[in-house]
Order: C-alpha cells, then sequence, then structure tokens
C-alpha cells in the first residue's frame, strides 16, 4: 500500500481561531480531492490495458480518509496497483499459467492451457485492448468471416511470426487463426476479434516472458503537488473566511 498523508502542522492547530480551523479542515479536503484527480490523470497518461485495475486501487472504499479535520490521506492499494507504481523486472508468465484453475492437467504431469488474445480494430480507443490495431487488410477479411466458427489463414505471408525480445522464434503469425466473436447487447450484435494460443509445461523456455515494467511512481511526484496546492488553497480559504 502506497499513502500520501497532508496535515496542518501539529502544535499550529490548537492556537487557531475557529474561522481559522474551519479554513484548513476545507483546505485540507480541497487539496486531498484534487490530489486524487492528479493522481489519477498521472496513471490515465502512463497506463493503458492496465489502467483500469490501478485506478481501483485508487478508488477502494477507504482510499480517501481524513482521520481528523486537519488531516486527509490518499491511499494506493491492492498488491497488483501496487506493483504498477513501483514497477517490477521481467518474469516468466508460464509459473503463474501453470497454477491457473483453467489450466488442463495431463496424466504424466504436465499441463496446458489456451490463452484468448484480443485483437483491437482500426480506430478504437481505450484501455480495455491494448496493442496497436489490427491493420485495414486484416480487418477486411476477419469482418467477413462467420462468427464463432470461421478462421482467418494466409496471413503469415505479408504478417509472419516474429520474434519475442527474449529471441524467441514464434510459431505462428500474429493474425493467423483469427476468429470473430459475436456477441449480442441489448439485442445488438457486436464483434471483437481473437487469436488463441497454446502454452503448456513443453514450450520453449524462452517463450512468455513480461518484459517487466517501469512503473509509474506517481506518488512523489502527487505528494509534491498536495504540498504546493495546500499552502495556496489554505491561504484562500483564510481570506474566504475571514472576509
Amino acid at each position: 500500500m502506497r499513502e500520501i498523508t497532508i496535515q496542518v502542522p501539529l502544535g499550529f492547530s490548537n492556537v487557531l481561531n475557529n474561522q481559522i480551523r474551519q479554513a484548513a479542515s476545507a483546505a485540507i479536503q480541497s487539496t486531498l480531492i484534487a490530489s486524487k484527480a492528479k493522481w489519477e490523470q498521472i496513471a490515465q497518461q502512463k497506463l493503458t490495458t492496465t489502467r483500469i485495475d490501478y485506478l481501483l486501487g485508487l478508488n477502494a472504499d477507504d482510499s480517501l480518509e481524513f482521520p481528523d479535520m486537519f488531516t486527509g490521506i490518499i491511499r494506493l492499494r491492492g498488491k497488483w496497483p501496487n506493483m504498477l507504481e513501483e514497477g517490477f523486472p521481467a518474469f516468466d508468465m508460464k509459473k503463474g499459467f501453470q497454477r491457473s484453475d483453467r489450466a488442463k492437467r495431463k496424466k504424466n504431469g504436465g499441463w496446458y492451457l489456451t490463452i484468448p488474445l484480443r485483437h483491437r480494430t482500426p480506430g478504437t480507443t481505450g484501455s480495455a485492448v491494448g496493442g496497436a490495431a489490427m491493420p485495414m487488410d486484416i480487418y477486411a477479411r476477419a469482418r467477413a468471416l462467420r462468427a464463432n466458427t470461421e478462421r482467418l489463414t494466409g496471413t503469415e505471408q505479408k504478417y509472419p511470426p516474429g520474434v519475442s525480445w527474449t529471441g524467441y522464434q514464434h510459431k505462428s503469425g500474429i493474425y493467423e487463426g483469427m476468429v470473430r466473436k459475436e456477441r449480442f447487447y441489448d439485442k445488438v450484435a457486436q464483434s471483437h476479434y481473437m487469436t488463441f494460443r497454446r502454452v503448456s509445461d513443453k514450450s520453449d523456455p524462452m517463450s512468455w516472458w513480461h518484459p517487466g515494467f517501469e512503473g509509474v511512481h506517481a506518488v512523489n511526484q502527487v505528494a509534491k503537488f498536495a504540498e504546493d496546492t495546500l499552502e495556496r488553497v489554505f491561504r484562500d480559504y483564510i481570506k474566504r473566511f475571514m472576509g
């Protein structure tokens, strides 16, 4: 858990008259709300597919707290949001896949898991699906697929299997085998596009590695913003309450 605390200095609050005490309390609340918005803005700028996970940690039930009238606290909750904040090194995703409840177990002690990969369509925005949008020629062919049954083939001449950052040579092109999934929302059909890849105990040791993440590192930036904001807002509230 990461948190930012702002407060009027201890001892100082004891000598404040009632109007200034009210101004100080209002300044604390305004500063904390503004600082939380600043924190969310930084996350929006630095994250894409994991943005929602991070923001959920910043919007937990007790993420904003006022223990007393002169103290305010913002908290980032959850292991994963805090990993995104601090950053983490590269790691082998196969170890996590092996522990998945969806992994199929073999009689010989082995295992395998099918990984669904969703592809963005051209022109789409948002954080639900990451990565580059599929090319227009692929999209045109994918849209013509029979929903949930037909697979896209013959893509590898133009889009051959790539090589990962670890040096692993992929066995299939990124768009090969794509299917069009169709679902109905309020009686309106919506399509999304998927490929599926298999990972198992037989997978190449250099496959399925996450490259790591440098981290958002918003805490220090937001803490400085909170200090500067409190000083300015406190003065404004004093003028308002004393005027």
